[in-house]
């Protein structure tokens, strides 16, 4: 590289690096005003005001009622509540302790209406984790984050069967089980025409064989087959190492 592009480079990096220095100053104390998104019903936080949720254990946090969103997921459903319930109300949401008992990190709460619950956290929810989550899921209901979607109450199944056209088995009735192409199954085409232009070379060159010459599986059935071999061999040669002859006994043979 020409060393007067360098200089540039290294000027226009030196200005842009004092340049966001002073903006970060002068923002400091004289701030601009936050963007509300539209799924949202307040602006958002700035940097500094923003809080990471405290970890570790012994510790308090929100969780579910196991039996409460089950419930109310099954009554909206049946149309009987709405969705908004969800929005507007904390369905089935208490407070819950996390603690360590015999190695393990469990997860201790009380449901007012079905009483004492108590398990590893595993199988739990946490709220504070779930606010953690930055990947955005994009669903008829609008934008719902990952750990929400796929955890809790179930937003993941409300939604699918809200917005659900028809079952499997009743789009194998209508339309029909779709044709598998497989192990090297001919696929019907109308035309094999095309317009891609092909390399002579390649085409007229001979059949690599250097994997099979180094002993390399070519594909994921070799690989595996391969393996059960090696483990068969394991097997064997394990057994042979058992035997008088395999280590070189010479006493008398064994009682069986």
């Amino acid at each position: 590289m020409h060393p007067a592009i360098k200089c540039f480079e290294k000027g226009l990096s030196v200005a842009a690096n004092g340049a966001w220095a002073v903006f970060s100053r002068v923002n400091k104390f004289w701030p601009s005003a936050s963007s509300t998104p539209r799924w949202s019903d307040r602006p958002l936080l700035k940097s500094w005001e923003k809080t990471k949720p405290l970890l570790g254990w012994p510790r308090q946090t929100d969780s579910l009622c196991p039996i409460c969103v089950r419930e109310t997921r099954q009554q909206i459903l049946d149309g009987k509540k709405n969705l908004s319930i969800l929005i507007n109300e904390k369905v089935g949401e208490i407070k819950a302790t996390i603690l360590e008992r015999d190695r393990k990190i469990m997860m201790v709460k009380d449901c007012p209406i079905h009483g004492h619950f108590e398990d590893v956290i595993l199988f739990n929810y946490d709220f504070r984790r779930t606010e953690m989550c930055i990947i955005p899921y994009a669903t008829q209901q609008g934008e719902i984050s990952f750990c929400a979607y796929n955890t809790g109450v179930g937003w993941r199944q409300i939604v699918e069967k809200m917005h659900m056209t028809a079952t499997l088995v009743r789009w194998y009735e209508e339309h029909g089980r779709h044709e598998i192409f497989a192990s090297g199954k001919s696929v019907p085409l109308a035309s094999t025409a095309h317009s891609l232009t092909l390399d002579p070379e390649a085409v007229n060159a001979s059949v690599q064989t250097e994997l099979d010459e180094s002993s390399i599986p070519k594909t994921a059935h070799q690989e595996r087959l391969r393996g059960r071999l090696r483990n068969r061999n394991g097997r064997n040669g394990s057994n042979r190492a058992h035997r008088p002859e395999a280590v070189g006994y010479s006493g008398p043979e064994p009682q069986r």
